[in-house]
């Protein structure tokens, strides 16, 4: 189980606003002394429904833990938007390896670091009631949509396809984004 975060990650974190009553957890974060990538739940885990989106600070490091400037960050988070559709796809049916294959090559990355999402619908997003432009892919019923917001870029996915779903900062309110708990869900045949 995924512990808490231990400190304010030192970054604007992002969820969905207020007008969402249901259940909020903490699904992801990649390192517990200085993480970059926060992923947060809303709804049931596992459930069609539930809405993940996820916050990353600065890219991926390469397998020495280094960055490089020359990836602009969309490029990481269109890359986490392809597998998480990728994934939730292969439940329904597809092969994984040339699913992602294909969904990966849309995203083209030019010499001067220009990122190009073909196959992506150019979408807005609020995100703190300021309109921001964004990029949706839709994949059998799975659904991301990507954008930046300096200095983060956010992924918003979901099994289901997603209505556009206004962001707020939560990075204040993390501690109401706590792991899931055994009971915070019905399990599994529970009616």
């Amino acid at each position: 189980m995924l512990p808490p975060l231990p400190d304010a990650p030192g970054f604007p974190v992002y969820g969905l606003g207020p007008k969402y009553d249901g259940l909020r957890w903490l699904a992801l974060w990649n390192d517990p002394k200085r993480p970059w990538t926060i992923t947060l739940g809303h709804g049931e885990p596992d459930s069609a429904d539930c809405i993940y989106v996820t916050t990353q600070f600065r890219t991926t490091p390469d397998s020495r833990g280094e960055t490089r400037g020359e990836r602009p960050l969309l490029f990481d988070a269109a890359t986490d938007a392809v597998w998480y559709l990728v994934n939730a796809t292969e439940a329904n049916g597809q092969k994984r390896k040339p699913l992602a294959e294909r969904e990966m090559a849309l995203l083209e990355l030019d010499r001067d670091g220009q990122l190009t999402l073909r196959g992506w619908q150019p979408t807005t997003i609020f995100v703190d009631d300021r309109p921001f432009r964004s990029f949706t892919r839709t994949v059998g019923h799975a659904t991301a949509t990507v954008l930046e917001a300096s200095p983060v870029a956010i992924t918003v996915a979901s099994r289901a396809r997603q209505p556009n779903v206004p962001l707020v900062e939560v990075s204040h309110r993390l501690i109401e984004y706590r792991p899931p708990q055994a009971g915070d869900y019905p399990a599994p045949g529970a009616g």
